[in-house]
């Protein structure tokens, strides 16, 4: 069986200041339910067949992604994903659900580090940020407080201490959890072994790069 998921390449102009691309969410997954029906009337044995799946996804809802990946890992015997050129984010955790992924010359994949909403542009839109960034800062800030007097503290330190919520704090450490148990998921069903989701995780969810970082086919590999 032959599957593609392809995300256009040309985003689409919503103001004169404002670009917006494709995300994956609740019609991607529609789409994927749709299509597996059709697959299943046209080939009863579909559970006993490989797919060989191309992912061309700059990324977008991580629980769409994942019961995407979920359910392409299930429905067939073997994955096998290509990836041309980016599968990023959710895009990634789509790709990791294969038995093996094959990547080009300029392919990548990157982090699968859950992204929050943290402040607004000039224009009003959402800007968002690693929900693992902001959980370091306030743990940084932390250790850096308890033994600080409260005269001693730097302004700069003081103003960032009003912006950290303690209960923003606690449910985006929750948001990392959940991108690591359905990675780990994801993983076992692919018939990663334990050490090697271990890995997986560790390098993708609880990572310190940036979430554009380029895992070219090299790193991939490594």
């Amino acid at each position: 069986v032959l599957m593609a998921f392809i995300a256009p390449e040309v985003p689409l102009k919503v103001s004169p200041s404002r670009n917006i691309g494709p995300s994956i969410g609740l019609f991607e997954e529609f789409g994927l339910q749709c299509a597996l029906t059709l697959i299943k009337e046209e080939f009863p044995d579909m559970a006993q067949r490989p797919v060989w799946l191309l992912v061309q996804s700059p990324g977008g809802e991580i629980p769409s992604s994942y019961m995407i990946a979920k359910r392409i890992r299930e429905s067939f015997k073997e994955v096998v994903t290509f990836v041309p050129h980016v599968a990023y984010s959710g895009g990634t955790l789509i790709a990791l659900a294969a038995d093996e992924i094959v990547m080009g010359d300029f392919s990548r994949l990157g982090p699968v580090d859950p992204q929050v909403a943290y402040t607004r542009s000039s224009d009003n839109w959402l800007i968002s940020v690693s929900a693992l960034s902001m959980s370091r800062a306030y743990e940084t800030l932390k250790r850096e407080l308890r033994t600080t007097a409260r005269e001693e503290v730097s302004y700069p330190e003081q103003v960032l201490a009003e912006k950290l919520d303690p209960v923003l704090m606690a449910d985006w450490n929750a948001e990392c959890t959940v991108v690591a148990t359905y990675l780990q998921e994801v993983l076992a069903a692919a018939n990663y072994d334990q050490a090697t989701v271990n890995s997986i995780v560790r390098n993708l969810v609880f990572t310190t790069f940036p979430h554009d970082y380029v895992i070219h086919r090299e790193r991939a590999r490594e």
